[in-house]
């Protein structure tokens, strides 16, 4: 925002107008980027023992699957899935991970999650969000994991998340003794991160007509609060950039 004085009272009045309308229509804004498809696909055998086929075809939503062939109680390996191509701004905080995995069993009560884990600096994290308890259907679905709140017991930053080795590792168990091998199919596995993100209020240094030095003094109101550039005072010395 850039001032040209040539009155101090207009002055104020315009920081703390321009100030109050911050407060009040979202300075601070909530956002949300995604969903982003994965680029890079893997078996990682940190967990189970069978592969899964093609794991690249669960890159998009297209009836082309990814699949592993499981016999009784058997456990997949990790479908591993990175490089989702976020670009959050710095900054920014990380609020929530929210993962869709598009996925059908080949037969009723066979196939169940075994393991649903974020990937963080390519790492599977600790934190298991599998439903265990549920067979999976037999036409394709979409179920979600994490949500608009959910950090998934880590703590992040954009750089974590633009990386591209942050993403997603998921496993499936055949959880029964009865009708033979069967198959897990997965279509696609997609990734929305909300986030929020602070505005900034920049005040560039003015002279009075006189050319003598004025400071001006920003007031806080409602539940704004003014960091960075000063202790919420400028002068027309230097410029200010305020993070509310």
């Amino acid at each position: 925002m850039y001032i040209s004085k040539t009155n101090k009272s207009i002055f104020i009045l315009l920081i703390l107008f321009t100030f109050f309308i911050g407060l009040s229509f979202g300075f601070v804004s909530a956002a949300s980027s995604g969903p982003n498809n994965g680029a890079t696909f893997a078996n990682d055998a940190t967990v189970g023992t069978e592969d899964w086929d093609n794991p690249s075809k669960a890159a998009i939503s297209d009836n082309s699957r990814a699949e592993a062939d499981l016999d009784d109680n058997e456990v997949s390996k990790y479908l591993k899935v990175t490089n989702f191509s976020f670009a959050i701004p710095d900054g920014a905080t990380i609020d929530g991970i929210k993962v869709d995995v598009e996925r059908h069993a080949e037969d009723a009560n066979r196939i169940k999650d075994n393991s649903s884990r974020i990937v963080k600096g390519g790492v599977i994290g600790a934190t298991n969000k599998a439903n265990t308890s549920s067979f999976w259907g037999t036409s394709d679905a979409y179920v979600s994991y994490g949500s608009p709140t959910d950090l998934w017991g880590l703590a992040w930053t954009p750089a974590d998340i633009n990386a591209a080795n942050f993403g997603f590792a998921f496993a499936a168990k055949k959880d029964t003794t009865s009708g033979g091998d069967t198959e897990a199919k997965v279509d696609h596995i997609r990734i929305t991160v909300y986030y929020t993100q602070k505005g900034h209020l920049i005040v560039q240094k003015t002279t009075n007509p006189s050319g003598d030095l004025t400071v001006f003094t920003i007031a806080a109101s409602g539940t704004g609060t003014i960091t960075g550039g000063g202790a919420g005072t400028v002068t027309d010395a230097i410029d200010k950039d305020y993070e509310v």
